[in-house]
């Protein structure tokens, strides 16, 4: 009899529609989270809701695609049906449908995926060579006096910064403008002349370069290796701002510090001046507290000195000296007597005649007196005369160094108070009105721009020594240069 063994069946997963579809999903989306595809624009449709949407075809396939209503600034007035274009993106696998399409973050003209590729060969070039580490970012200066800043002299890059700077800060700070092209063919080479000649000149405290924002193709100058170089090489903090919040240049990645636009830069480079006017207001109320408090510390351990002090002092020093005075006397008068009564004893003993014996030992006793009296007395007297000198002498140094100590401090405190006074006079808006300016007012809004006042309107002119209502009849408008 034959065993016949039956083969094994290879177990068989069956997957949801939804498990395939999510895993699909996986694999694609972590496949190409950032693609280029160049193609025509067909079936273009703009939503109510701000999304768009439309197809990428070329002669062989067509791929769904939309730019949601948060991206339509990059490119979407370039998309036109039969357009060539090239579409920045990712990959998503939309789940309910079981279909695939492109999320559109940029729209650029067909050419422009070579650049997009030549921007990342750079970029890995550069982060290669270190040029992008956080140890060779410089500080940029707290209280910047002078600010160069390349960009073109027309448009409203300068105008937007100079309108942040002038609004945060009224007074002693200086922007110089190196006016530049910020695309084209030549703007590379002039934006790199300007940060070197800046350096050379070296008169500001940092460098701002902007521009406003545009396609790859427009910020290409600020990717250029001679533009990023020259940041690199910048002995000057250099701060971009270069492009929309979205754009990024390599001149970004080198530089000290990347701004998201123009306007931002001049609030990172800026300090408040009223935050300046607090700080210094509070510096000083701190200031004042230490010094009268340290004042009073040193009256406290100079108290012991006072006049009347000093009297209680050598009063006491008398006191102790004549005490022990006192009982030298004493001791003098006691030995002197037994001196004597020892003598006297001895001329007894002899026999010799009383009245002549007592006669003698009286003088004898009174020369002793005598003798010891001056000496010890005028021993004693130089003594406490030279004890007084020396603890006057002391006492005297001591005040002297003292006050001494007490002036200086005093004189530096003086000091410091004064250039703080003065920082915050500079910057207070009384000091700013004495200089000649004025403050112009619509009730409680000051008034910054020509373009916030109105005509036949009354506003409040603030000078240094009073004021004054003025009447709009007419506003001119500057021209740009």
């Amino acid at each position: 009899m034959q065993l016949k063994l039956k083969p094994r069946t290879r177990d068989k997963r069956v997957f949801s529609v939804s498990e395939l579809t999510s895993y699909i999903k996986i694999h694609l989306e972590s496949k190409f989270p950032t693609i280029y595809l160049e193609g025509e624009v067909s079936n273009l449709t703009f939503q109510s809701s701000g999304h768009v949407y439309f197809t990428l075809k070329d002669s062989g396939a067509s791929i769904s695609c939309v730019m949601f209503r948060s991206n339509t600034k990059n490119g979407s007035d370039i998309l036109q049906r039969g357009k060539k274009v090239c579409v920045v993106g990712s990959l998503r696998v939309y789940e309910p449908r079981g279909n695939y399409q492109i999320v559109a973050s940029r729209i650029e003209l067909k050419g422009q995926g070579a650049l997009f590729a030549e921007y990342e060969r750079r970029k890995k070039d550069f982060e290669a060579r270190g040029w992008f580490s956080q140890d060779l970012k410089k500080d940029l200066p707290k209280y910047p006096k002078s600010i160069a800043i390349i960009t073109s002299p027309t448009g409203a890059v300068i105008r937007d910064f100079w309108n942040v700077v002038r609004r945060r800060q009224t007074k002693g700070l200086e922007v110089h403008l190196y006016p530049v092209r910020v695309q084209g063919d030549q703007a590379a080479e002039e934006i790199k002349s300007a940060i070197e000649l800046i350096n050379e000149i070296n008169k500001d405290d940092l460098i701002v370069i902007a521009r406003g924002g545009g396609s790859i193709e427009d910020l290409w100058p600020f990717n250029e290796n001679m533009v990023v170089e020259a940041v690199h090489y910048s002995r000057l903090p250099i701060v971009s701002a270069v492009g929309h919040e979205t754009d990024f240049t390599l001149c970004d990645f080198v530089s000290d510090l990347r701004a998201s636009t123009p306007s931002v830069a001049g609030e990172l480079v800026v300090s408040d001046s009223k935050t300046i006017t607090d700080k210094v207001k509070s510096y000083t109320q701190t200031l004042s507290y230490l010094l009268q408090s340290n004042i009073e510390y040193k009256g406290l351990r100079l108290s012991p000195y006072k006049k009347s002090k000093l009297k209680d002092i050598f009063l006491r020093q008398i006191e102790k000296r004549m005490m022990d005075l006192d009982f030298t006397q004493r001791d003098l008068s006691e030995l002197m007597m037994k001196s004597f009564d020892t003598k006297k004893r001895e001329f007894l003993d002899l026999g010799g005649d009383r009245p002549s014996l007592i006669h003698l030992l009286e003088l004898y006793l009174e020369r002793l007196r005598s003798q010891f009296s001056n000496v010890n007395l005028k021993r004693v007297f130089q003594d406490l005369d030279l004890v007084i000198l020396s603890n006057k002498k002391d006492l005297k140094k001591s005040l002297l160094q003292s006050f001494y100590r007490m002036e200086m401090i005093l004189v530096d405190r003086k000091q410091r108070l004064e250039i703080i006074n003065e920082r915050l006079m500079a910057h207070s808006p009384q000091g700013i009105l004495s200089k000649g300016y004025t403050l112009l007012s619509d009730k409680q809004e000051c008034v910054y721009s020509v373009d916030q006042l109105k005509r036949e309107k009354s506003y409040n002119l603030q000078f240094s020594d009073g004021s004054a209502r003025v009447e709009i009849k007419e506003i001119h408008h500057g021209k740009e240069k």
